[in-house]
C-alpha cells in the first residue's frame, strides 16, 4: 500500500490558481486605493491654491486706489508702501505662457507659484448689482474665475468663483 506523502499536480495547480486569484484582487484593491489617495492629494492642492488666490486678493482689491479689469487680465493701483515712496503701486494679473499667474509690478510668479498647479484660466468680470455709479445700491465688485490643473495628473481640473465687494468707487468694468 502507498501512503500519501506529497500533493497531487492537480492540487498544486488549484492552489496556484486561487493564490493569483487573490493576489489580483489584492493588487487591484492596492491601486484603486492608491489612485484615490492621489486625487484626494491633488484635490487639496488645488483647493489651497484656490484659497491662498483668494486670501491674496481679498486685501489687495478691497483697498485698491484704482482697478481696471479686462476679461482676462486685471489691473490695480495701490499706494506705495513707505514714506517716501509717493507713488503708487500698479499691478497687473495674467496667465504667462508657462500656465502661472504673474505680477508685472515685479515680473515674478507672486500669486500662483507652484510646481504641482497650472492656471488653464483666469477670467474677471464685472458683478456689480447696477452699472451706474450714481445708484445708491451701486457697489463694484468683481467676480474672478480660476481654472486650475494639476501638473503631476493632467486630468485633475479645478473651477471655482468668488465675487468680491470692492471699498472704493473709482473703478473702471468692462
Amino acid at each position: 500500500m502507498y501512503s500519501k506523502k506529497g500533493f497531487t499536480l492537480i492540487e498544486i495547480i488549484i492552489s496556484l490558481g486561487l493564490a493569483g486569484v487573490i493576489f489580483s484582487v489584492v493588487t487591484s484593491l492596492a491601486a484603486d486605493l492608491y489612485r484615490s489617495k492621489r486625487a484626494l492629494e491633488e484635490g487639496q492642492i488645488l483647493s489651497s491654491a484656490h484659497y491662498f488666490f483668494y486670501t491674496q486678493m481679498e486685501n489687495k482689491i478691497r483697498w485698491a486706489k484704482e482697478i481696471s479689469a479686462t476679461g482676462h487680465s486685471l489691473t490695480f493701483k495701490e499706494e506705495g508702501d513707505t514714506l517716501a515712496d509717493d507713488d503708487d503701486i500698479v499691478h497687473t494679473l495674467t496667465v504667462n505662457a508657462n500656465h502661472q499667474l504673474v505680477d508685472s509690478y515685479d515680473s515674478s510668479e507672486l500669486f500662483l507659484t507652484s510646481e504641482e498647479i497650472e492656471v488653464i484660466d483666469f477670467e474677471v468680470e464685472n458683478f456689480s448689482p447696477t452699472k451706474d455709479p450714481l445708484d445708491l445700491r451701486y457697489l463694484p465688485s468683481l467676480k474672478f474665475t480660476l481654472n486650475l490643473r494639476s501638473k503631476q495628473e493632467q486630468t485633475y481640473f479645478s473651477e471655482k468663483s468668488f465675487v468680491l465687494s470692492l471699498r472704493r468707487k473709482n473703478v473702471d468694468l468692462d
